[in-house]
């Protein structure tokens, strides 16, 4: 597939996105406001293809930093939500950015899409992201309930997971769609 290059809602002029899930800056001029050591000034900025850095709450994920046109603001902006949003469009309201091959550093457009929370936790199941099939959270769960607090820890390592997994899971923050 050829790759092709499109503006970013919201940063059209700065920033443009790649059905290869990279990122580029654009050749632009940028003012400068005036601080207390600097006098406003205007310098040209030529564009280049950014960095991608590891981010997220696990650190699976692709970020990059972009800044409004007058360099004022930067935000850190996952690479796999910026080329949904530019190839595909808004994210749809219950919805999220789902990798199809399960590889959350592959941002090429044709793996993503799309999809609810549920189908995001059974595609990673389906790619053993997850430790435990979900035929088998059911047990898990009454194990943990029937396990003391300290009792948790021999489980986690007999189970071959961490105590936090444990946790989540009890809490129905791991696998809560699992009935």
């Amino acid at each position: 597939m050829t790759e092709t290059w499109k503006p970013i809602p919201g940063f059209e002029g700065c920033y443009e996105a790649s059905t290869h899930g990279r990122i580029r800056s654009l050749d632009r001029w940028v003012e400068y406001a005036a601080t207390e050591t600097r006098s406003a000034c205007r310098r040209y900025r030529r564009g280049k293809v950014l960095s991608l850095v590891v981010a997220g709450k696990n650190k699976h994920y692709l970020a990059v930093s972009l800044s409004d046109a007058n360099q004022l603001q930067h935000r850190s902006l996952l690479v796999h939500r910026l080329i949904l949003l530019t190839f595909v469009g808004p994210c749809p309201e219950g919805q999220e950015g789902i990798h199809a091959d399960g590889n959350s550093k592959n941002n090429r457009v044709e793996n993503l899409r799309y999809g609810t929370h549920v189908e995001n936790c059974q595609d990673r199941t389906r790619h053993g992201k997850h430790r435990f099939l979900p035929s088998e959270i059911p047990a898990v769960r009454e194990r943990i309930a029937s396990a003391s607090r300290g009792a948790r820890t021999a489980l986690a390592e007999e189970l071959g997971v961490s105590t936090h997994l444990l946790e989540s899971i009890a809490l129905r923050k791991a696998y809560g769609w699992v009935a």
